[in-house]
C-alpha cells in the first residue's frame, strides 16, 4: 500500500516537473521581419438596456444616479409590436407506458 502511494507521488512530482521545464526548439528560429496583422474590423453590437421602475414611499430618497419621475406626470406612450410566429406542425401526443412489478397484475 505504501509502495503504491509512493509510486503515485513520484509520478505526480515528475509530471509537475516536466510541465515546468521548457525544452529548446528543435530548429533555430528565423530572423525574418514579421509584419503585424491588420487591425480588426469594428463590429456592430446590439445593446439592450434594462429599465427598472421603483415606487418610493413618502420620505424615501431615490438611489444615486436614478432619474426621478413625478407621480403626476403623464405615462409615456408605449408602442408594442408583436409578430406572430408561423404555425408549425401539431405536437405529437405523449406516449405513457405503465409498467408493473414482476409477478403482479
Amino acid at each position: 500500500m505504501r509502495l503504491t502511494l509512493g509510486m503515485g507521488a513520484v509520478a505526480a512530482v515528475s509530471v509537475m516537473a516536466a510541465g515546468m521545464i521548457r525544452f529548446p526548439p528543435a530548429k533555430p528560429t528565423s530572423t525574418d521581419v514579421v509584419t503585424e496583422p491588420a487591425a480588426p474590423q469594428a463590429q456592430t453590437v446590439e445593446v439592450h438596456h434594462i429599465v427598472q421602475y421603483l415606487h418610493l414611499k413618502p420620505g424615501q430618497q431615490a438611489p444615486l444616479g436614478a432619474t426621478v419621475i413625478d407621480a403626476n406626470a403623464p405615462a409615456p406612450r408605449v408602442v408594442v409590436s408583436h409578430v406572430a410566429a408561423p404555425p408549425g406542425p401539431a405536437p405529437t401526443p405523449r406516449v405513457i407506458v405503465k409498467t408493473h412489478q414482476s409477478g403482479h397484475p
